[in-house]
């Protein structure tokens, strides 16, 4: 899984079909970027259209790449495989179409603080260790909360540890 599209994710996958999850336009930046090197991005949406959160003109740019394929109102359902990623499912909210497709490299571009607590309790698939389960394992949603404290401390955990420490050194005014 990636969380940003560099040239270095762009060389690990050359040649391969990738699927780009998110609709804003560091998405549709990724996704036209990507498209140079791969041989198909699949860019998945759970929205109805990419107008709402992306630019009028990143959408141009994904309209005219043939090898970007967007598709709207869709969430992924499964990750599967071993020690790494072979395959990647979603499924269509308004037509219930499930699709699975061999898919090694999956890029989350869902925001800088990205609405991903529903992943917190996948877990395996009954009897088979190597599927993981994205639909059963959902949480209701917590609208509401305040959650501005827990989320700060959250992604402070999340960050790499060198990270945090020059964070806490420029908040203490130590830092440059």
């Amino acid at each position: 899984m990636h969380y940003w599209a560099s040239s270095i994710e762009a060389r690990l996958c050359e040649g391969q079909e990738i699927a780009l999850v998110g609709a804003g336009n560091s998405a549709g930046q990724a996704a036209v970027y990507l498209a140079g090197q791969v041989e198909k991005v699949w860019l998945i949406v759970r929205g109805a259209s990419l107008a709402a959160s992306m630019s009028k003109y990143l959408i141009e740019r994904i309209e005219a790449q043939p090898n970007i394929k967007v598709v709207l109102r869709t969430e992924v359902t499964g990750l599967h495989g071993g020690e790494n990623l072979t395959n990647v499912s979603w499924r269509n909210a308004d037509t219930g179409e499930e699709t699975m497709r061999r898919i090694c490299h999956l890029f989350l571009l869902v925001g800088a603080d990205p609405n991903a607590d529903w992943l917190a309790g996948c877990e395996p698939s009954s009897g088979d260790e190597s599927a993981w389960n994205l639909r059963d394992r959902r949480r209701p949603s917590r609208l509401g909360q305040a959650r501005s404290v827990s989320r700060r401390r959250r992604r402070a955990r999340s960050l790499p540890p060198f990270t945090n420490f020059w964070r806490r050194r420029i908040d203490k005014g130590t830092g440059r």
